[in-house]
């Protein structure tokens, strides 16, 4: 055990000594003057995930080669505009979290072309020193995106659902959704996510044997969902009654029986149109 934990804190350290010798602020977006937004608009945004986003996957070949320079204008004004920078403009509970949940996301996305997605041979799976080591303009200040969500949005807003909204680019990942999070639709935006990620393998598995599996968000985040009333409540505010799974995951939760996948790092590219099938 001692050996164990040495090992540990040893691996600890490296990591952390690792991260603080590769830092990198990412360069300010680029977007000519007379293309920059003069208030905050998600209509860029949406344009994008209309587009190039289907099945919760993202067509990064298509981002790449159409809808670049929407996603370069978008993030421009999340660098320039936010509920810090531009209070009045995000006067709602519901308006900033939708805010910081859509920038989240969109950086993950220009993440995902500065790794070479899009281009043919693109990497495989998410390099996850990029949430630590990758610095943003969000809101007029430099962030990353583990400081976004972890020391911003978690503790902010203490709301479970956005962990059925935050995508990480990765195949594990929730699905994304193909229009952006606003304030007026909110909790039907989220809620529709939670249901519709459950109802994916990805989120949720019932065997032949009885053996129930939800994603391992469920286990990384789990004291998060006690405010959802735990894993019970997360299956029956989004498991439809007439689900056939719904019983066996239910009582699974009730006697304590769930288990967790294997996290997919691999990238969540959408298949090219001509081949497009269901998520599996």
């Amino acid at each position: 055990m001692l050996r164990r934990a040495i090992y540990t804190l040893f691996g600890s350290f490296v990591l952390i000594i690792a991260t603080a010798l590769i830092v990198v602020r990412c360069p300010s977006i680029s977007v000519p003057p007379s293309e920059r937004l003069t208030t905050y608009s998600d209509e860029p945004y949406r344009r994008v995930l209309t587009a190039c986003v289907r099945d919760g996957l993202v067509d990064y070949h298509q981002l790449r080669a159409e809808y670049g320079d929407e996603l370069h204008q978008y993030l421009d004004a999340i660098g320039r505009f936010g509920p810090n920078s531009t209070p009045d403009l995000f006067p709602t509970h519901d308006h900033r979290l939708a805010y910081y949940l859509n920038a989240y996301n969109a950086l993950m996305l220009r993440k995902w072309l500065d790794g070479g997605a899009g281009m043919g041979g693109e990497p495989k799976t998410v390099n996850r020193l990029w949430f630590f080591t990758n610095f943003w303009r969000v809101d007029g200040s430099w962030t990353s995106l583990d400081k976004l969500e972890q020391s911003l949005i978690r503790p902010t807003f203490k709301e479970p659902r956005i962990h059925v909204a935050l995508v990480c680019g990765a195949m594990g990942c929730p699905p994304l959704l193909e229009e952006p999070l606003v304030s007026e639709r909110l909790d039907e935006q989220l809620d529709g996510l939670g249901r519709r990620w459950l109802g994916e393998p990805d989120g949720l598995q019932v065997r032949d044997d009885g053996t129930v599996l939800m994603s391992g968000i469920f286990s990384w985040y789990r004291e998060d969902f006690d405010a959802m009333g735990g894993l019970l409540g997360v299956l029956e505010r989004y498991l439809d009654p007439d689900d056939r799974r719904r019983e066996v995951a239910i009582a699974a939760a009730r006697q304590g029986r769930i288990e967790f996948m294997d996290y997919d790092w691999s990238i969540n590219q959408a298949l090219p149109i001509e081949s497009t099938a269901p998520r599996e």
